[in-house]
This record gives C-alpha cells, sequence and structure tokens, in this order.
C-alpha cells in the first residue's frame, strides 16, 4: 500500500463538468457527454477514486462487448491512470500497481470476494479489482457480488443489462466499508441515438425530481441519491483546442456532429413509413476474443460479413447527395437473415470527384478483404438513365469502376418501381417479421447508423405513401429519406414474392 500512497500524482486539470460528477457524493450518478469531452478520463479518474478509498472491493465495469471495452475504453482509462501515478506491473523489475487479465502477483492483496478467473479482471496491489463484463453473453454473468460498478457507453446497453446484471450484483460487505463510493453505481455514454437509449435520461428525471424535494424541504441535500450531469464537447475546449470542433464538423457527417458533438437527442416518429422499425433489429457483431503473450485480451474478428459471399449494392442517385447501403443474405442454422452492412453517402462539398466515383471507391475500399468480390447491383431506377456529363448510365459507371478493381458486378434493377402503398406494406411484413419464409433484417449496429436513422426519422403522408419533403429542407440529408429508399429499392424487389406468399413468384406494378 505504501506504493499506492508513494506515487508520484501531479496537478491534474479537470473541467468544470468532470470536477462536479468527481465531487458527487450521490450512489447513482450518469455522465453524458459529447465526443472529446472526457468521459473515459472521468471514467478512470472515478476508478482511481474507488481504488485509493475501497481497498480490497471488487468492482464490476459493464460494456457493449470486450472488443470496445479493451481497444477504446481501457486505453483511455489507463492514461488517465498514467497521469495520477500509476503504471502496469512490469515483471522484470517487481514494479507497478496493477496487472491485467492475470492473477496478481503474490504478495498483493485480493479482493473479500477474490474473483474465480482473472481473464478480464484488472487488479491492483491494495486489492481493488475490476472485474469487466459484457452484453454479448449476459447470462454468464449472473450471480456474482460487488462493491460497486460503472458502466461504458450505457445509452447502447440494454436496460435490463444495466439493472439485472450490474445494479442488482452490488451488494455485500456493508460493515467493511463506509465511504460514499462504496455501493455507487455510475454511467458514462454518449448520447443514444436508438430509441432503448433513451432509459438514460430516467436518472435525470429522478435528479429533477430530488431537486423539487429538496427546494419543497421534503429532502435533506445530503440525502440525494440521484445525479445527472450533462458535458458537451465545447466544455472540454481547453484540453482539446480551439479549432478542435471545427475540425470534427469537416470530419463528421452533420447529424454524427449533432449527436456526438452536441448531444442531440434523437427519437423515434411516432407515426412513421416504417412502424414495424425497432431497435431488435439492431445486430450486435459477434466477436472473437484471444490473449496475448501479456494475458491482454484482443480482438481476433467478427462474424457479421461473409467474406466468402457475394455482397449486394443499393443506391439512391441524386445531384447534392448520393447514397448506398451494402447488404448481404445469410442462411444460418434456423433463419435466413438479410444483412445490412453498411450504409454509406457522398456529397459535393466532401469530394472533388463526382459523387457516384466517390461513393463507388469508398465501398472499394472498405470492402477490400472480401474474397468473393461478386456484387449485386440494385437501386434507384433513374441510375438506368443517361448521365447528362457522359454517354454512360449511372450504373454503366458504378459498374465500369468496381470491374476496374476486379469486381464481377450483376444488375438487377429492370422495369418500374414497386407503388408507394405496397411499398409500405411489404416493407412492414419484411420488419414486422410476420412471414416465417421471409429472411429477418439486421443492421450493423455501428456501421449501418446513418440508414436506420433515416427509416427512423421517415415520415407518412395520407395512401400509405413515403414524406420525402425532408430531402428539400435544411437538415442533414443523411437523416432524410435518401437512405431509406436505397433500402426500400433492394428489398422490394428482391422479396416482393412477402405480397403474394408465394416465394418463387415476383410481381412488378406499373
Amino acid at each position: 500500500m505504501s506504493e499506492i500512497q508513494s506515487a508520484s500524482r501531479p496537478l491534474i486539470y479537470v473541467n468544470p463538468k468532470q470536477a462536479e460528477f468527481l465531487e458527487a457524493t450521490e450512489d447513482r450518478k450518469t455522465f453524458m457527454g459529447g465526443r472529446g469531452c472526457g468521459k473515459s478520463f472521468v471514467l478512470g479518474y472515478h476508478l482511481y477514486l474507488c481504488m485509493r478509498f475501497l481497498p480490497r472491493a471488487k468492482f464490476l465495469m459493464l460494456g457493449l462487448n470486450f472488443n470496445n471495452l479493451m481497444t477504446k475504453t481501457f486505453p483511455a482509462m489507463e492514461q488517465a491512470w498514467g497521469w495520477l501515478g500509476l503504471r502496469e506491473y512490469d515483471t522484470r523489475t517487481g514494479l507497478g500497481h496493477y496487472v491485467v487479465g492475470k492473477r496478481p502477483p503474490s504478495g498483493w492483496l485480493v479482493p473479500y470476494s477474490a474473483p474465480r478467473n482473472y481473464e478480464r479482471v484488472v487488479s491492483f496491489i491494495n486489492g481493488f479489482a475490476i472485474e469487466m463484463m459484457s452484453q454479448e453473453n449476459p447470462d454468464s454473468n449472473r450471480g456474482g457480488s460487488y462493491d460497486g460498478g460503472v458502466a461504458d457507453e450505457s445509452g447502447f446497453l440494454k436496460q435490463d443489462f444495466l439493472r439485472k446484471i450490474g445494479i442488482v450484483s452490488i451488494r455485500g460487505n456493508v460493515y467493511r466499508f463506509s465511504h460514499h463510493l462504496h455501493h455507487s453505481f455510475c454511467d458514462f455514454t454518449s448520447a443514444p441515438w436508438k430509441v432503448s437509449g433513451q432509459h438514460i435520461y430516467e436518472i435525470e428525471r429522478l435528479m429533477l425530481e430530488e431537486n423539487e424535494k429538496v427546494k419543497a424541504g421534503k429532502l435533506l441535500e445530503s440525502k440525494r441519491t440521484y445525479r445527472f450531469i450533462e458535458a458537451k464537447t465545447k466544455d472540454n475546449l481547453l484540453v482539446l483546442g480551439e479549432d478542435y470542433l471545427e475540425r470534427q464538423k469537416r470530419e463528421l457527417s452533420d447529424w454524427e456532429y449533432m449527436i456526438e458533438i452536441e448531444n442531440h437527442r434523437s427519437n423515434k416518429l411516432p407515426n412513421g413509413f416504417y412502424p414495424s422499425l425497432n431497435d431488435s433489429h439492431y445486430a450486435e457483431p459477434v466477436y472473437e476474443y484471444a490473449q496475448n503473450e501479456s494475458g491482454r485480451i484482443y480482438t481476433k474478428s467478427d462474424n457479421f460479413r461473409n467474406r466468402n459471399q457475394k455482397l449486394e449494392l443499393s443506391f439512391d442517385f441524386n445531384a447534392g447527395f448520393t447514397s448506398a447501403i451494402v447488404c448481404q443474405e445469410q442462411a444460418l442454422d434456423r433463419h435466413v437473415e438479410f444483412r445490412i452492412l453498411e450504409s454509406m453517402f457522398a456529397k459535393p462539398i466532401d469530394t472533388d470527384m463526382n459523387l457516384i466515383d466517390t461513393l463507388v471507391d469508398k465501398f472499394i475500399e472498405n470492402f477490400k478483404d472480401q474474397k468473393a468480390k461478386i456484387v449485386d447491383i440494385y437501386g434507384d431506377r433513374n441510375g438506368n438513365n443517361k448521365n447528362p456529363q457522359s454517354t454512360r448510365t449511372f450504373y454503366d459507371q458504378v459498374i465500369l469502376r468496381l470491374e476496374k478493381s476486379g469486381w464481377t458486378c450483376f444488375k438487377k434493377v429492370d422495369g418500374l418501381d414497386m407503388d408507394m402503398d405496397l411499398r409500405y406494406y411489404l416493407v412492414d411484413s419484411l420488419l414486422g417479421e410476420t412471414n416465417a419464409l421471409a429472411p429477418k433484417v439486421r443492421f450493423h449496429f455501428e456501421k449501418a447508423k446513418s440508414l436506420f436513422l433515416s427509416m427512423q426519422n421517415a415520415p407518412i403522408l395520407l395512401g400509405f405513401k413515403k414524406d420525402k419533403a425532408s430531402e428539400r429542407q435544411a437538415i442533414p440529408q443523411e437523416l432524410a429519406t435518401h437512405l431509406s429508399d436505397c433500402f426500400d429499392n433492394i428489398v422490394c424487389r428482391k422479396y416482393s414474392w412477402i405480397l403474394t406468399g408465394d416465394s418463387g413468384h415476383q410481381i412488378w406494378i406499373s
């Protein structure tokens, strides 16, 4: 313990929102912040304080998957620990304060309730330990007992996982600790863009209720339980630099900037063109993990895309915004899934080339490791028209550029589009999973976000027609209906048989 107590702890700057969080003594705290506001730093600092004041305690740390925890969250936490004077244990010198993914050295203290397996545990010299848990396999996490906990990116975790696996596991050792950090649970997140992520605002609501009780004299200030702190990127500009926001405006799409920088609170329309669309359509890729020689967990691969199977592209062509989605139909053990691997788009402001070439080049780069370089081309039927600047059609331009990069292409855009009301019924049946023979639609959790939001924000008009007014409004066009049209264009040609119940019969509407 002397090693910890004598560790060099230089003066560390924290911004006002970080300081408010670290000084707050409530048991249940949420820190919601935009990109660059210092969420991971304050998470690391918070766990440092827990380690200092709760020796031999065992905390849990919840995350979406170990890939995110080990590649995004943990490095930032380690950086904070380094600034606070902590170092990872070095077997050669016998010096250091913590070990990762292995049993702690002989002579170190261990938690009062020691872990059975140290593969996903961070152990400190004073017996404090952090056990990492993933939503990937929640049932394996049941039954533990912890002295406190944290959750990373809670706005993307299921509420049941937070409550039933996380919060209810915080119990025991009541008489061993008296510090306010004991039995605390804190979560850290950016603004959620999934509807199911709105549960994080429950802590804000409970805090506001407590505020009213304190004002009315019905609750002592010292008896508060909830604290919700919202930090924007601009709160940390002293660290980031004044030009950080301008760089983010250049590098992020408009909707990403709104959500990840400005903490825009996104909600699904109550009555939209895709009423059956919900968060169950999101697929969280299953990762395969391994341990390196130092005991650290690393990600070997994920299983969402089959690199040995053909891909499908669906386009929507517009002069000011050209978009596409990349899909793949996969036969699984018990059902078929139509997977949206990625959504992409191009704007004139982002490129010196024409938008079609820019978009195709993006696809070529992102899928250069695909072994089966075969792609079916779907999309806007207007792509069969001649490009005004060329003798070729839009699809000719797409296919020529793909073939030059070694792709074999098959165009699937013939005839007219399906009537809008029939399109509505077909897509709703597909997303509602009412036809047992139809595939289940699943969107990649990270790479198909813009498509999901485009569909989530698509209004409906009388006669079951999609309201496309957003394409003429001054909003981020990746939030408009363009990308949703890419989805309609492919599923209405691939799965039109859903309307007849005959999987061998295709119908086309003139």
